[in-house]
């Protein structure tokens, strides 16, 4: 199990997170500006608010299958992140979750994805592309 703010602000360039952590709690590795790899295990199940805030270098992540939801600003101000796939079985992607990501370029929502707080309008304007990968998702009918 990790604590909220367990890693805030730490200076570590890599992790991987133990097998059997199902959640990454509010602002665990929030503001480690210098985290550049994190490896998820296949038990994820949440990420809570802020969990990777500002964590800068990250350039890419790879979202468990196992993930159900990703929390209000999970990952904003990741000013490293180009593209996120976003998995199937993930129903809820929390408002503003991707805000103040200039580099983010592409979006990958999965099947599973009902909600997507404050979606591509607004926040999230400047990602120049956003995939949804069911027909109800791509008609808007979130």
């Amino acid at each position: 199990k990790l604590g909220g703010s367990a890693f805030l602000g730490c200076g570590l360039t890599t992790f991987e997170v133990p097998q059997g952590v199902t959640l990454i709690p509010s602002y665990c590795f929030s503001s480690c500006v210098n985290l550049s790899k994190i490896t998820l295990p296949a038990s994820l199940d949440s990420i809570a608010a802020d969990g990777f805030q500002a964590c800068s270098s990250l350039t890419n992540i790879t979202l468990p299958a196992s993930l159900h939801g990703m929390g209000t600003m999970a990952f904003a101000s990741c000013s490293g992140l180009v593209s996120v796939t976003v998995p199937d079985g993930v129903a809820y992607v929390g408002n503003q979750c991707f805000y103040n990501c200039p580099n983010l370029q592409r979006v990958t929502l999965g099947k599973g994805v009902r909600s997507f707080k404050d979606g591509m309008n607004e926040v999230e304007k400047d990602i120049k592309d956003t995939t949804a990968n069911d027909k109800e998702q791509q008609d808007g009918k979130q």
